[in-house]
Formats: structure tokens, C-alpha cells, sequence
């Protein structure tokens, strides 16, 4: 394997991630999809007993990653299998730089196969790829005993882990360039969108949130570190050089392609708030987010950046108002005026504008 002192690397930081904390919740995750992975046949109910866990919390578990039925537990199976022959290619043959943007491409097919079936597939997906990388004969020297530390992540730190792989071939090969950025973030804030359903329930409303925060805490650690990257590769150039490419990167950091970061970051702030209004206690693993949240906010507002409008609000526009901001509705016709509400504030820094604010039409 010829990265395989990046796997060990990896896996000796990963194993002590917890430094020997037993995460039951997680725990419960993994034994679920593990055994999921093994047996894609099998029913919830033989996975319970299997298990000895309650029927209704592997459904749970289920319904939450998304396989809650047999068909999506195939397509689940055969997008690991995909993905694992992909990186064993990933692993074994040195990259060149066109290989590294197949590999990218070839993931987001994967990923984007699952978000058409149901957006919720991708959660553990990255957890269930681990699980089989670390039990696949393809690699016993690496692994000779069962990996219980795998068990202790979370879906977000088992996709963390595959995202340092990548990081770090992309380090070992070559030189950080700024225009790698889009495809080293690519699939880190994709999961901070959250499809809004009347069905769901507020069990589920908080088990989406708590992803996306955990999510969002993730990305925010690993942008820091490709900022830290960008900045050491420009600290020889000019001012100006410096000022276009921080403008660059926080261009594509808030670009629809990756979801919005800045809105995002905002939004979960204040879904926060709300919970914390309605008494909600926060699980420990997400404690440390608020205060996360806040260092990014006040890092954006340090480097000169400006929300141009507010979120939420309402008025009533032309055409001709909308010239220079995003508009997501219905054609207008002639000089006719309609209500629109502000969905993303807009960016800017200094008298560049980083993103345009997005208004939706309003229908009564």
C-alpha cells in the first residue's frame, strides 16, 4: 500500500480521539450499522436480537440513518462496495493531480446516488465505510485485531477521518494551492442542510440539528486549518495578492456548490438560541460548539466581513429592485411588484460584495 504510513498515522490518532471514553450513543450507532453491514439481509428485528437491543431503538437508529427498509439497505451496500473499491485504488497507486479530482468526482457520484434516494443516507455512510475498510482482508496486517475504537466515533468523526486521508495525500504529493480548496471542502458542509418536513417530529427536529452542529463544528475546524494552509503558501506575496485570495476564499466558502458556510454558520447559531429558549439540554459532545460558533463569527468580522441584509425580512420589490440580488420565484410581469423574503443576508468586505443576498417570492 503505498500510503500506508498515512493509515497508521490516522488510526493511532483516531484511536485515542477519545483518549479511552466510552461513547455508549455512538456505540449503539456502530453496533447497529455494523451489523447492518453484515448481514444487509436480515430484518430490524433479527438485528435486535442479534444485538439484544429493544426493537423500536434499532428502528430508530434505522430510520434515522436512513435504511429503514430493505431497498435502501441494498443501495446502501452497493455504494459501500463502490466506494470501497475506490479507495483501495485511493490507497495503493501514488496521485497525480488528475487522479485526485477523479477520486473527488468519483465520491460526490456515490454520495450524490444516495441524497437522490433520501438525504438522510449520507449520515452514516462514511461510518459504515470504516467499518468495512478496517475489516477487509485487503488490509489484516494493518488491522489484526477487531477495531472497537471505531465504535466511539461519531458519523461525523468516521467522515473526518476519511477527509484527513485525503488531506493528507494531497499534502505528501503536493504544495496546498488555494485552488484545491473547493474540492478539499466539497462534501464538509453538504450535511448542514436540513430538508424541512411537516411529518417530523421534534425527536427527529433535535436529532437533525444535533448532526448539523456537530457538522458544522467539524468544517469550521477544517476550514481553520486550509485557511492556516492558504495563508502560509501567500505569506511571500504582495498585499493585493493577499487580498484576493482571502476574498476568494470566502467567495467559494459561502457559494451555493457548498452550502452557504457563513449563512449557515449564523443560522445554526440561532436554532441554538431558539432551543435554548425552549429548555433543551444539549448533549456534551456539542457543548464546545457555541463557543465554536462564536470565535468563526467574530474571525469573519476581524477580516473586515459584513452581513449586507437580514434574514427574515419582508418586502415588496419590482424587477428593476432585484437587479443586483439573487431572486428565487415566479417571472415578473412588466412593472408588477411582489413580496420576497430575505433567505441568505449577502456578504461584504470592504466595497467587494463576497455574495449576494437571495429573496424568495412570498405566496400568500
Amino acid at each position: 500500500m503505498y500510503y500506508e504510513a498515512i493509515i497508521t498515522n490516522l488510526v493511532e490518532k483516531y484511536q485515542h480521539l477519545h483518549d479511552g471514553e466510552i461513547m455508549t450513543a455512538h456505540r449503539l450507532d456502530a453496533s447497529v450499522l455494523e451489523s447492518v453491514m453484515r448481514k444487509p439481509k436480515a430484518s430490524p428485528k433479527s438485528h435486535a436480537e442479534f444485538l439484544h437491543m429493544e426493537y423500536d431503538q434499532v428502528l430508530q437508529i434505522l430510520r434515522y440513518f436512513g435504511i429503514n427498509s430493505q431497498d435502501l439497505r441494498d443501495l446502501m451496500n452497493q455504494q459501500l462496495k463502490a466506494f470501497s473499491d475506490l479507495f483501495d485504488k485511493r490507497l495503493t497507486y501514488q496521485q497525480d493531480v488528475e487522479q485526485d479530482k477523479q477520486w473527488k468526482r468519483d465520491v460526490q457520484q456515490i454520495l450524490g446516488t444516495l441524497r437522490e434516494e433520501r438525504f438522510q443516507m449520507t449520515r452514516g455512510f462514511y461510518l459504515m465505510a470504516l467499518l468495512k475498510f478496517c475489516s477487509d482482508i485487503r488490509y489484516r496486517d494493518l488491522f489484526p485485531t477487531r477495531q472497537i475504537w471505531i465504535q466511539d466515533l461519531s458519523a461525523v468523526e468516521a467522515k473526518n477521518f476519511f477527509r484527513d486521508v485525503d488531506y493528507e495525500i494531497n499534502r505528501q504529493e503536493k504544495a496546498f494551492d488555494i485552488s484545491d480548496l473547493n474540492d478539499m471542502i466539497n462534501d464538509s458542509v453538504q450535511e448542514t442542510a436540513v430538508k424541512d418536513d411537516e411529518e417530523e417530529t421534534l425527536e427527529d427536529k433535535i436529532q437533525n440539528l444535533e448532526f448539523q452542529l456537530q457538522t458544522t463544528r467539524s468544517t469550521l475546524k477544517f476550514v481553520q486549518r486550509s485557511f492556516d494552509d492558504m495563508v502560509a503558501n501567500i505569506n511571500a506575496r504582495s498585499a493585493e495578492a493577499k487580498e484576493e485570495a482571502v476574498n476568494e476564499f470566502f467567495i467559494q466558502l459561502n457559494s451555493e456548490r457548498y452550502g452557504r458556510l457563513l449563512d449557515s454558520a449564523f443560522l445554526v447559531e440561532t436554532k441554538m438560541e431558539l432551543l435554548r429558549k425552549e429548555k433543551y439540554h444539549f448533549p456534551m459532545q456539542v457543548m464546545t460548539l457555541p463557543i465554536l460558533l462564536r470565535n468563526f463569527t467574530n474571525f469573519i468580522k476581524s477580516n473586515g466581513f459584513r452581513p449586507i441584509d437580514v434574514v427574515g425580512r419582508i418586502f415588496e420589490a419590482s424587477a428593476d429592485d432585484l437587479l443586483y440580488i439573487v431572486y428565487e420565484g415566479e417571472p415578473f410581469l412588466g412593472d408588477e411588484k411582489k413580496k420576497v423574503q430575505v433567505t441568505s443576508p449577502g456578504w461584504m468586505k470592504g466595497e467587494t460584495v463576497i455574495s449576494k443576498p437571495v429573496v424568495k417570492e412570498v405566496v400568500e
